[in-house]
């Protein structure tokens, strides 16, 4: 940090040497004591000044209270500079007074108390008892760079309170390094300004000024000073030195001391100054060790000054820095300050040296190190020392065009600290593969398992963390994307997509691939497939049935895909079962849509489209053409003229004639056709009236297969004749003698023997017996087979079964008697000689008779005759057609009928009854019965 006055520097400062109180040396021993040490740094200093010469002490200056003694009459008046305090203090009333905090009443500047006598009058109208100085040559040199040959210099002699005496000197520069000698000079006061004006050589760019500039001294003769060197220091502090002494009560000697150690302080200087008039920028060799530390500090102020700074400028830095400090010794501009501390940094101090030497002047003070000194310290720096080797600190002056700039310290000079060194100062050890961001910049940093090292990558695009999961940055030409805390080579998709937003169907152009598509689906990004998605996107829920055309191709949204479309599906919508039947205009053409495609409609599908259902036979004109329309079959049809004036010709109205005109047209196949004679008498022949007979004229027509047809006699004896009872005999309605038959619909001509029987024999009769006559026990009967035949039946007496006595009617036919009856004798042997009722019922039995297996047919057991013994189904001696008669179940006195008689039962019935086949008896005779 920055001194002030107010800041104990007993600990960093060294060798102040106290001298006993009352004891004075010789000014020509020591003029002035510098100390130095440099503020802001914790371990070290800065470039290190030379310390005071052993011994060197006027008894002004002490290290602490202690050492100043006690204030006694002799020493009344006094001032003695406490280095602990950074302060002087006065010598009063027998007690030390500490100026820094001298009341108004003392800072009146009525009262001068001076080094030498307490009890001197400091009033402007006290004469001078004499010369305290007389014929003195007082030398120097005046130097800001130094100032040209023949400047004006002048030497007011000043009073106590250092108003002017009225006493002056004058002369000039006597050289270009500025040396001057003013001769036989008498002073009355001990106290002087010397002032000199004039152009300079400025010690940065080598060049003698432009403008002229003033500067002044002011010092105290007392002590056989004859040397004296007006220089910038002893202008700076001038202005304040008068205000102290003038305004607080200082003397002459502790104000300049007060004000130059304030410049010192203001400059980051640890600098005690006692007389700044010793000190002389091109003075290094033959002088001492603090003095020429004390010249250094000196360029180091000068140079600092000028910078780059014009003529004008420098003075109004100059005169700026004069009122800045002239009140409260603070030197406030702290702008200024920081951007001299930039130039210092950015100087190349071999100029100045360099711009010197070119003035033939060698005798060079080493003001480097003030310089550097300067920066450091308002750059917040502080010392670089081989105890803070290797310390990174940044700049901290916030004013500085160099604010936040790193330097490393390389054991005796601050350096520009590199990127790394600053970034990873103090740090450890890191694990194998460990990231670390640097201390200062965003720089990335990996631990590679020996040392820390850059991660280009890392440093470029960050670091993978949850915080930058899915991001996709570019490093070196190739695209990585963060995924599991770390960077992953990312997919064309990856980095072609990172940053798009997009909504649900959304196409988009890749951010690096500007050819590529991409389509928002569900929420992610994916590759356009077709070029339909490179131009309108994805298909999705929302967008069905959205159309759109792409280089003359059409396409429609449905089912989440594209799907390629007809230019007419496009213009006029999806085909589908949902608008089936529709009729649109498309380029001045009809379509309609007929299995899922739109089709060029016919004039009948446009004329009528979005017509409702007509009346039968309604005739309208089209819509659009002057094509008239017929409804029929429960459509509308196209129709023709004759449609135009009768209507449609429907199942409604077929057979009907209308008249166009002269014309008979026939509505007859769904068609008008043109009328015959007939029809436009009898009209239409079809389904409804086939068959039907009718008469024109004196002609009968009869109606067959959709057309009238001349009837023949027998068609015509039909003529109003019903065929409602197949059977019936019917005479003729044209020939009425003449006899018919009813016979499944139609007529026929009667046989004899219907007209006999007056019944015909149809399907309808078909097996009917009908009675002709009854004699007392002859019943003669007609059966209709193919045609109507008859025989005699004779009923036989009753047959009584002796076994169960059980009855059963007889017949005779021709000259056979047969049972009329089925056998219901209980016939039992073991084996396979057994009877059985059908289905195992009883009342079967009683209704119907028995089943009997063969062999109890046969009696194959022998129970009631022989002649069926041992007889089997497959023994074919036993049949009875070859072996004569067999009893076998039948009652005693009754045989089984052999084939013969089967065969001649047979021939009757085919022939009489028109069967093929026997019946059983039991059957027969049902019929005849």
């Amino acid at each position: 940090m920055a001194w002030n006055k107010n800041v104990n520097m007993s600990a960093p400062c060294k060798n102040v040497i106290a001298n006993p109180v009352g004891v004075k040396q010789s000014i020509a021993v020591l003029s002035f004591t510098l100390l130095l040490a440099a503020c802001g740094g914790d371990s070290g200093s800065g470039a290190k000044a030379p310390e005071p010469a052993e011994g060197a002490n006027d008894g002004r200056e002490v290290a602490t209270l202690v050492d100043m003694g006690r204030c006694t009459n002799e020493r009344e008046g006094d001032t003695v500079y406490v280095a602990e305090k950074l302060t002087d203090y006065l010598c009063k009333n027998n007690s030390w007074v500490d100026l820094s905090e001298v009341s108004s009443d003392m800072s009146s500047g009525k009262t001068d108390y001076d080094t030498k006598s307490s009890s001197s009058n400091n009033s402007d109208t006290d004469v001078p008892e004499g010369f305290v100085r007389e014929n003195i040559s007082v030398t120097g040199v005046a130097q800001k760079g130094p100032f040209k040959f023949g400047s004006p210099l002048n030497l007011y002699e000043l009073k106590k309170n250092l108003t002017p005496s009225g006493t002056v000197y004058k002369d000039e520069i006597s050289s270009n390094k500025g040396d001057f000698v003013i001769p036989k000079v008498s002073l009355a006061y001990p106290y002087a300004k010397l002032e000199v004006r004039g152009l300079y050589r400025n010690e940065v760019t080598g060049e003698w000024s432009t403008d002229s500039m003033t500067l002044r001294a002011l010092t105290d003769f007392s002590e056989e000073r004859t040397d004296v060197n007006i220089n910038l220091l002893t202008h700076l502090e001038y202005d304040r030195a008068l205000y102290l002494v003038q305004e607080k009560g200082y003397s002459i000697y502790a104000a300049k001391k007060q004000a130059a150690q304030e410049i010192m302080t203001a400059f980051e200087f640890a600098t005690a100054v006692t007389y700044s008039e010793d000190f002389a920028i091109f003075q290094n060799e033959g002088v001492s060790v603090t003095t020429s530390a004390g010249n250094a500090t000196l360029l180091a102020i000068s140079a600092l000054v000028m910078g780059n700074r014009s003529d004008a400028e420098i003075q109004n830095t100059i005169d700026k820095f004069i009122a800045d400090i002239k009140t409260d010794g603070e030197w406030n501009d702290l702008q200024t300050k920081a951007s001299m501390a930039d130039w210092a940094y950015d100087f190349n101090y071999s100029t100045i040296k360099a711009s010197v030497k070119s003035w033939n002047i060698l005798d060079i003070p080493a003001y480097e190190t003030y310089l550097d000194i300067y920066w450091n310290n308002v750059y917040g720096l502080g010392g670089c020392s081989v105890n803070r080797k290797d310390v990174v600190a940044p700049n901290s002056n916030k004013l500085s065009k160099n604010y936040n700039k790193y330097f490393i310290c390389n054991g005796s000079q601050w350096d520009p600290a590199t990127t790394f060194q600053k970034d990873t100062y103090e740090w450890a050890t890191g694990k194998t593969g460990e990231f670390k961001k640097g201390n200062v910049t965003d720089t990335i940093y990996i631990y590679n398992g020996t040392k820390w090292e850059v991660s280009e990558r890392e440093t470029t695009i960050g670091l993978c963390q949850n915080s930058n999961v899915g991001v996709v940055s570019k490093f070196n030409g190739t695209y990585y994307i963060c995924k599991n805390n770390a960077w992953g080579t990312a997919t064309v998709l990856e980095y072609d997509t990172y940053g798009l937003k997009g909504v649900e169907g959304d196409v988009k152009a890749g951010v690096v691939n500007k050819d590529k598509y991409y389509v928002y689906e569900n929420g992610a990004w994916r590759v356009a497939t077709s070029e339909i998605e490179n131009n309108f996107g994805a298909c999705i829920a929302s967008r069905e049935s959205e159309k759109h055309s792409l280089n003359d191709k059409y396409y429609v949204c449905e089912s989440k895909k594209w799907f390629q479309i007809s230019a007419e599906e496009f213009e006029l919508g999806y085909c589908s079962t949902t608008n089936a039947g529709v009729v649109s205009k498309s380029n001045n053409v009809y379509y309609i849509c007929r299995d899922n495609a739109w089709k060029t409609a016919t004039p009948l599908e446009y004329d009528t489209y979005g017509w409702k259902e007509g009346i039968v036979g309604e005739v309208k004109k089209g819509d659009i053409t002057s094509a008239y329309y017929v409804y029929r079959n429960n459509k509308w049809n196209e129709a023709n003229s004759v449609e135009q004036a009768l209507g449609s010709c429907t199942t409604e109205n077929t057979g009907v004639v209308k008249t166009i005109g002269n014309s008979y047209y026939t509505c007859k196949s769904s068609s008008w056709t043109s009328s015959t004679t007939v029809e436009r008498s009898l009209g239409s022949c079809t389904s409804d009236n086939s068959g039907t007979v009718d008469k024109v004229n004196s002609t009968y027509y009869i109606c067959k297969n959709n057309a009238w047809k001349t009837a023949t006699t027998t068609e015509a004896d039909f003529y109003g004749v019903s065929c409602s009872k197949d059977g019936a005999i019917v005479n003729g309605s044209v020939n009425t003698a003449k006899k018919y038959v009813c016979d499944d619909g139609t007529f026929r001509s009667a046989t004899n023997d219907e007209i006999t029987l007056n019944l015909g024999c149809t399907s309808y009769t078909r097996y009917k017996i009908d009675t002709v006559s009854i004699s007392h026990n002859s019943i003669e009967k007609w059966v209709c087979g193919k045609k109507w035949v008859y025989g005699k039946i004779v009923w036989g007496e009753d047959l009584i079964d002796s076994r169960d006595n059980k009855k059963y009617k007889t017949v005779i036919i021709d000259t056979m008697t047969w049972m009329a009856e089925n056998l219901n004798y209980n016939y039992y042997e073991s084996g396979n000689a057994k009877s059985f009722c059908y289905k195992n019922s009883a009342d079967s039995c009683e209704k119907y008779g028995r089943l009997y297996t063969w062999s109890a047919a046969m009696d194959s057991a022998a129970v009631f005759s022989e002649s069926g013994k041992g007889c089997s189904a497959n023994t074919s001696v036993c049949i009875p057609s070859v072996n004569g008669h067999v009893r076998g179940v039948c009652p005693e006195g009754w045989h089984l009928p052999s084939n013969k008689e089967w065969n001649f039962l047979k021939s009757i019935a085919k022939e009489s009854y028109g069967v093929a086949n026997a019946w059983t008896m039991q059957e027969f005779n049902k019929r005849v019965a």
